[in-house]
């Protein structure tokens, strides 16, 4: 374990806390925005990343930039929904227990947690490798795993890498999201793909 061990478990437990304050409806509204932000993201920012673009000249920087305005712009309408609909929901939930809705707020908050930390760490992992994805990449034949060994005059911040690569559950987490469907249905972009498989590649 290292440094981001320990900032990523920091996250975790202060979520957990945080959900155990303030119980399951507000805490299922914030995974629920993290959750459908991280999927809007993964949509929509290209084509955010190509108004971005005319401002801002780095591919690597223009991608996290648009998933990132995106899910904070998800879980923003998300917050804003729940102080609509609480006042009309307050009468169902009279009907929990304050215990129930605690433990309840608790693993939400461990999920959304993991969700920050996930994002997070996908998010250093994009900004490690510097490419460009070619337009073959969105055709059914395209293989990311061989296009990644293909893969030359590449830019590597090995800093960053070693740090991930000495992390319990970064590397954990790249496994995870590199084998969920999810991933598959444009949850993650091909350039936040690649650099994942860029990372396994070079630490099997």
């Amino acid at each position: 374990m290292n440094s981001i061990d320990y900032v990523l478990l920091v996250i975790i437990l202060l979520s957990a806390y945080s959900g155990m304050k303030i119980g399951i409806l507000k805490t299922g509204f914030s995974v629920g925005g993290i959750f459908l932000g991280w999927l809007f993201a993964g949509q929509f920012s290209p084509h955010l990343g190509e108004i971005i673009s005319q401002s801002i000249r780095n591919d690597t920087i223009i991608t996290v930039i648009s998933y990132a305005l995106i899910i904070i712009a998800t879980m923003m309408v998300f917050n804003y929904s729940y102080k609509i609909v609480k006042p009309v929901l307050s009468i169902a939930t009279l009907g929990f227990s304050n215990l129930i809705d605690k433990i309840g707020g608790i693993i939400l908050g461990l999920l959304i947690g993991t969700l920050i930390a996930s994002i997070i760490i996908v998010g250093i992992t994009r900004f490690t490798y510097d490419f460009e994805i070619p337009e073959n990449s969105m055709t059914k034949s395209f293989n990311m795993e061989e296009y990644t060994k293909e893969i030359q005059f590449l830019k590597v911040n090995k800093n960053i890498e070693n740090n991930i690569a000495d992390s319990v559950l970064s590397t954990n987490i790249l496994k995870i999201v590199q084998k969920i469907p999810a991933s598959t249905f444009g949850l993650i972009p091909n350039d936040f793909k690649t650099s994942i498989q860029l990372f396994s590649n070079n630490n099997e």
